[in-house]
């Protein structure tokens, strides 16, 4: 797989965000889970002021590096 990385202007956004770790073995599903409530649940839908029709995946928050807890977020620009 390639990567590209690339340097984005700040941008604020809305929608779910859950907390994890790569140690947590509900993980995958946790995420998988929050990705589905964001569309099924219609909160993608109720977000008006979307910048573009675009999702995200944004992952942030690190406590420390791959080993720590960080959060999700399945979310939209707004």
């Amino acid at each position: 797989m390639n990567y590209e990385l690339v340097q984005l202007q700040e941008k604020k956004v809305a929608g779910l965000r859950v907390r994890t770790s790569n140690r947590d073995p509900n993980m995958s599903s946790s995420i998988g889970t929050t990705w589905h409530r964001f569309f099924a649940e219609g909160i993608y839908q109720s977000i008006h002021d979307k910048k573009n029709d675009k999702s995200i995946g944004l992952y942030t928050n690190y406590e420390n590096g791959v080993n720590g807890a960080y959060d999700v977020m399945v979310c939209c620009e707004v």
